[in-house]
């Protein structure tokens, strides 16, 4: 008689495990989706009436405005069908009214009638002729002819008006006629051709054929000079008009290419401009792109300023994409308003006190805030990316001082990311552009550098940094997936997490914060979720889903830990803060179980019992098992499990309610496998369960009745190929 064995077929538990969190607030809100109100808008048209054509890149649509900034319509909303937009670019009218529209993140042109009804669409993702990779340029010329910028294809492709596919130039490089994303695309009265070089900061002009005719521009901050061009735009005289978007202004130049004028400065006051993509002449008026600070600024053809459309954004209380918080012993929250460019402070209920910062240059103002810590006297250390420096603040947000300035020394940075305060005040700065992490004492001194790579180590980019109180040194290293513990000294220690999807990956990880405990949680962006893990590198909970409601995250960035212990998160593309102070968490008891063999005869493995006990800070009044799935068997070959119902029956595991526990208590769990077919030959596979939990502070007593519960196995089907049939835990939250 074979013997079938399932020897050993282990139960590997997450210790403990959490499968939610209740949020005990959430405050900050999102003022964008407004008709009206724009999100980095990328180009413009404005048509022979004066109507406003926007493309609101980060909203998804298109909005129409009239000559006076009026709203009118929109059209267009997030995904991939017909109508539908990712990240909408360049957008051009043709003879006819109708409305070309660079669909860039489907990879496609878009086009509309003049009321936004859709028409058709051409182009998918590749790389042969009509089709595309994430296009953000599109003109249509007088005879009809279109060009569209394939920008990372790093080509120009020009097509006649029935879409059949007339020519291609360019290709990788920075030679004469080569491009490094190739942005948007213009087309001169008799044809001529001028596309920005985005990534080689140069215009290149080609005749109607392709041919290279002249480039003119290089990279740096001087007259003529680039940052990321972009928009291009012809007036009567021939004068060529550049959006130098990295550089923050407007550039003009004769036809020659020869630089003749330039307007703007970095700011966010009427006339000033930060990224300005796009621009648009007409009816002597200059329309810009003002991407960057979400509105569209027309001015006269002197360069006064007229007006400007798109509605409020910096309203008091109200996030756009917050990315760190701390909290005060006072009960003050600081929280970084990143595309805001400010600080906004609120009180421990979430009530907005005041704010401080600003886009700028200047001290006390910021281009992208990131990072904020708080040191023991009170002072607030922040992270002011964009200008490669870290900025301090008293508590009431006054500029105490600034440390570091752009460079590659000791002190300098480069998009410098996150900030730790240690143990005696110590400043611990995760220079990002440098790929290292800098030290310095509490008189602002620098102590020490070091890179992960002179450790065996390497950061593929290194987000959120964090400080026990022993010195311990742990940094987010987003694309790896991974946290880097280092000793006081930098020395590597281990690696904890993994890149992945799994119960104890980071997919894109940002912030870190530490607790009294040595606990540390990290910002599982990319998977809407924070982890929680010990030192030693195990993963001891995940807290939250994905989602918008309570205790659910959308790209959760930082987080900390206050004085009063709770978990701030800032949830970053929810444009809110989560303030967590209450835990619905389950510890399981034994680490590894074994069932031992199934049984030939019968095709039962033996009985096993674990206990369960709730070690959060709130009652858990509903526990239920939803579903029960495996990996690493054959498709034909589908084991159940079976759970224990307080009536002691057996019965498959599928929406069983195993009832409430209170905070402390515990219970025991029994279930066996079942293998219909005896004659199997298998030696190791995976459980998958999904649960969903309830917290209720008010929920019942514990029922007398013994309840019942799963574990969660973690082995391998095939020891030589253990990542194939990897276990996916997935996690279920019912608030």
């Amino acid at each position: 008689m074979k013997v079938l064995l399932l020897a050993p077929v282990f139960l590997a538990v997450l210790l403990p495990y959490v499968a939610g969190a209740h949020a005990d607030y959430t405050f900050g809100s999102y003022n964008y989706l407004k008709s009206g109100s724009l999100l980095a808008p990328d180009d413009l048209y404005v048509s022979q009436d004066g109507t406003i054509y926007v493309a609101d890149s980060l909203n998804h649509r298109i909005q129409v405005f009239d000559s006076s900034g009026n709203y009118l319509f929109k059209f267009g909303s997030y995904g991939g069908g017909d109508g539908e937009f990712r990240f909408p670019g360049s957008i051009d009218i043709d003879a006819a009214g109708n409305i070309y529209v660079a669909d860039v993140g489907n990879n496609r042109v878009q086009v509309f009638d003049p009321s936004g009804s859709y028409i058709m669409t051409f182009g998918s993702i590749g790389i042969g002729p009509g089709e595309f990779f994430r296009p953000d340029g599109i003109a249509v010329d007088d005879d009809g002819r279109i060009y569209v910028a394939d920008t990372r294809n790093h080509r120009v492709q020009v097509f006649d008006s029935s879409w059949t596919h007339l020519l291609t130039f360019g290709e990788l490089g920075n030679g004469t006629g080569q491009f490094i994303y190739a942005g948007t695309v213009e087309v001169g009265p008799t044809g001529t051709i001028y596309v920005s070089d985005v990534g080689n900061d140069r215009i290149q002009v080609f005749d109607p054929s392709g041919a290279h005719i002249m480039t003119f521009g290089s990279s740096g901050e001087g007259p003529g000079q680039f940052d990321t061009p972009d928009g291009i735009e012809l007036d009567d005289e021939g004068r060529i008009y550049v959006g130098d978007s990295g550089n923050h202004r407007i550039q003009i130049f004769d036809s020659s290419g020869v630089y003749l004028d330039s307007f703007g400065e970095i700011g966010a006051e009427d006339g000033e401009l930060f990224i300005p993509y796009n621009l648009y002449l007409s009816q002597n008026r200059i329309h810009v792109a003002d991407s960057g600070n979400h509105r569209i600024q027309v001015f006269d053809s002197s360069w006064n300023y007229l007006f400007k459309i798109g509605l409020p954004s910096m309203i008091d209380g109200v996030f756009l994409y917050p990315d760190d918080v701390v909290a005060s012993p006072d009960g003050r929250i600081y929280v970084t308003d990143t595309y805001n460019h400010r600080v906004q402070v609120f009180d421990q209920s979430g009530e907005f006190l005041f704010k401080f910062g600003g886009l700028g240059k200047a001290e006390g103002q910021f281009i992208y805030p990131d990072g904020i810590a708080r040191d023991s006297s009170g002072r607030i250390y922040i992270t002011d990316t964009y200008n490669h420096r870290l900025q301090v603040f008293d508590s009431l947000g006054m500029h105490v001082g600034t440390i570091g300035e752009e460079g590659d020394g000791d002190g300098q940075f480069n998009l410098l990311d996150d900030v730790a305060i240690g143990k005696d005040d110590r400043i611990y700065v995760a220079d990002s552009g440098h790929g290292r992490i800098q030290v310095f004492d509490s008189s602002w001194t620098h102590l020490l550098t070091f890179r992960a790579d002179e450790h065996e180590a390497e950061f593929t980019y290194e987000g959120g940094i964090a400080v026990d109180d022993a010195g311990n040194i742990y940094v987010v290293d987003a694309g790896a997936g991974l946290v880097h513990l280092f000793d006081p000294s930098g020395s590597l220690i281990r690696d904890i997490g993994g890149l992945g999807i799994g119960p104890r990956d980071l997919y894109f990880p940002d912030g870190a914060a530490v607790d009294a405990d040595g606990l540390i949680y990290v910002g599982d962006s990319g998977n809407d979720r924070i982890q929680v893990f010990e030192s030693s590198g195990v993963h001891r909970k995940s807290i939250g889903t994905a989602g918008s409601g309570p205790g659910q995250f959308s790209y959760p960035g930082g987080v900390s830990i206050g004085p009063d212990g709770n978990l701030y998160v800032a949830d970053t593309i929810n444009h809110r803060v989560h303030v967590i102070t209450e835990v619905c968490e389950v510890t399981l008891a034994e680490n590894t179980l074994d069932f031992g063999m199934i049984n030939p005869d019968s095709g039962y493995s033996e009985v096993r019992t674990q206990r369960l006990t709730n070690t959060g800070t709130q009652d858990i009044s509903a526990l239920n098992i939803v579903a029960g799935g495996w990996s690493g068997l054959p498709a034909n070959l589908v084991p159940v499990m079976e759970v224990m119902t307080d009536a002691g029956t057996w019965t498959p595991i599928q929406n069983n309610a195993l009832g409430s526990i209170k905070v402390g208590q515990q219970i025991e769990v029994s279930y066996r496998i079942y293998l219909p077919d005896k004659t199997a030959e298998i030696s190791r596979f995976n459980i998958d369960t999904l649960y969903n939990m309830k917290c209720d502070a008010d929920s019942d007593e514990l029922p007398s009745e013994r309840l019942h519960h799963t574990a969660y196995p973690d082995t391998t089907y095939d020891d030589t190929n253990p990542i194939a049939y990897k276990s996916i835990i997935q996690h279920g939250l019912n608030p």
